[in-house]
């Protein structure tokens, strides 16, 4: 029989070198790339376009777009990597920048100075980068500094670990030459998101209209975002509507403790919150990753369990844990 297909709407910052991006506007796009072209490659926006997509297949005629705007008041986030040493041997040094493998190959007598240089290189040459990456001036030369694309609070759930995968990596590190790193997370992203012109027009109407979204990814974890998908989620399910939606809200750099705490903050029941603190990726790709392979599983078996569906992420290796204790 007839049914509504499994519709997704990504939500989320766009660059602002793309001014004519129309805030609010809802826009359908069948490929991440086609995100990227539209909002820049490696924002908010187009990274989650990106996880949606993998799990769809690369493709569908089901995804739609809908940019906000800058958030208020806001910066980047930033960490440093140092490089000190030159390398008395050939290697690999490892890098897993918001979730993305990095592999900088090393030779023998490459100096710090070289070889902070190629990590630049490296990064740059990587359009979907989260991140953008400069080597200081002089005497600071063997100092990279990552700068998120992202100007937003969310910049700090951008991870940076050296040798995600622990072992089987660092010991095809190079010898005589060592990096640190200035945090895990990226620091000093800060600005509140607008989230409102997703759902409203500036006259007040329903910015969604009669179109019928299953999913709408949630890219932020604050409170006020929170209560705007609640109001606008319960508002799509009143019967003189009835075009209610889901959404994801992921978190990665909570405890266990405090992610047990989140249901009962969020209280929506169209709000599925996911804590993870494997997953490398940022909070908000999770979420989109989530989103879209809980999108594909419900188009070619609506009626299996969601809970038995395997989402494909990059994780910290080595740590397993059960849920039921």
């Amino acid at each position: 029989g007839s049914f509504i297909p499994e519709t997704i709407l990504i939500t989320g910052h766009y660059a602002a070198a793309k001014t004519g991006v129309t805030v609010g506007e809802v826009v359908q796009l069948t490929t991440a790339d086609e995100f990227g072209s539209r909002y820049g490659f490696g924002t908010m926006i187009h990274r989650q376009a990106i996880k949606v997509f993998a799990a769809l297949g690369g493709f569908s005629s089901n995804v739609y777009a809908c940019p906000i705007a800058a958030a208020v008041g806001g910066t980047a986030g930033t960490a440093t990597l140092t490089f000190v040493g030159a390398a008395t041997t050939a290697g690999t040094m490892y890098f897993s920048i918001a979730g993305d493998l990095y592999a900088l190959t090393v030779t023998v007598g490459m100096t710090a100075i070289q070889q902070a240089a190629a990590l630049v290189a490296l990064l740059t040459t990587d359009i979907n980068s989260a991140v953008t990456a400069a080597v200081g001036g002089t005497g600071s030369d063997h100092i990279v500094t990552l700068t998120s694309k992202d100007l937003s609070a969310s910049a700090a759930e951008i991870r940076v670990v050296y040798n995600p995968a622990g072992t089987p990596q660092s010991n095809l590190n190079p010898s005589g030459t060592a990096v640190t790193i200035s945090s895990e997370y990226l620091a000093s992203g800060a600005g509140v998101p607008v989230v409102s012109t997703v759902f409203t027009t500036s006259g007040g109407t329903d910015n969604l209209g009669d179109k019928w979204f299953t999913f709408i990814t949630c890219p932020f974890t604050d409170s006020t975002t929170l209560a705007a998908y609640k109001a606008a989620s319960v508002a799509r399910a009143d019967p003189t509507v009835k075009r209610p939606f889901g959404y994801v809200v992921g978190y990665v750099n909570k405890t266990y403790a405090q992610a047990l705490a989140l249901p009962a903050t969020i209280n929506a029941k169209f709000c599925a919150p996911v804590w993870e603190d494997r997953v490398l990726a940022p909070s908000y790709e999770l979420a989109a990753a989530i989103t879209g392979t809980a999108a594909y599983s419900a188009t070619i078996d609506p009626a299996r369990a969601m809970k038995n569906v395997e989402v494909a992420l990059a994780t910290k290796p080595g740590v397993n844990r059960s849920y039921n204790e």
